[in-house]
């Protein structure tokens, strides 16, 4: 299995999961879109032996456009998997993670001089999950925050918001609960 927890297609964003599979057969790959608020869509693609496969997200034949997801791969064979944004003036990059864990830890995180830091989480499990977020801002100590999150979905936490850490600070975070899940975090910025 292979987890994404980033995912989006609206606002000039666009999502590439690619594909290596570097087998001689070809692989039978499962695709799960867990949606923000809980939905799911399933699409399966056979990747041909020794070779790389884009799924565009935005397609209409995947989630489509403007939607927030989550990503789930399993295949019948061993692969790869990584995902890749564009935007207007830039993108990033992240290999896939193979297995939820119940704590995750982001040492980088900052909202303040043009910055946005979002919280991405991923529940594959078949029911909701309390997470507790704890920051640990810079110069101020530390502070914990409760969110519940929908099964088999994707869901966002916006750092700069002032029911979490809010504007202008530069913090740490710890994400934990008793049901494992996946975490990753995007930044953007001016330029």
């Amino acid at each position: 299995l292979w987890y994404l927890a980033e995912g989006y297609t609206g606002g000039g964003f666009s999502t590439y999961i690619l594909v290596q599979n570097p087998n001689s057969q070809t692989a039978t790959v499962e695709v799960t879109y867990m949606m923000q608020g809980g939905d799911t869509v399933e699409r399966t693609h056979l990747v041909s032996p020794n070779s790389r496969y884009t799924i565009v997200a935005g397609d209409q034949t995947q989630v489509g456009q403007d939607e927030v997801f989550s990503t789930r791969l399993s295949s019948d064979q061993p692969i790869v998997v990584e995902r890749a944004m564009y935007f207007d003036g830039g993108g990033h990059n992240t290999i896939g993670v193979i297995a939820p864990a119940n704590t995750w830890y982001l040492a980088e995180g900052y909202t303040g001089g043009g910055f946005s830091t979002y919280i991405l989480v991923q529940n594959p499990n078949p029911n909701a999950v309390s997470v507790s977020v704890t920051y640990m801002v810079q110069g101020e100590g530390s502070s914990v925050r409760v969110h519940t999150v929908p099964a088999n979905s994707r869901y966002t936490i916006v750092a700069a918001n002032e029911s979490e850490v809010g504007a202008d600070k530069a913090f740490s975070t710890t994400l934990s609960t008793d049901q494992p899940i996946i975490v990753e975090r995007a930044m953007y910025f001016d330029g």
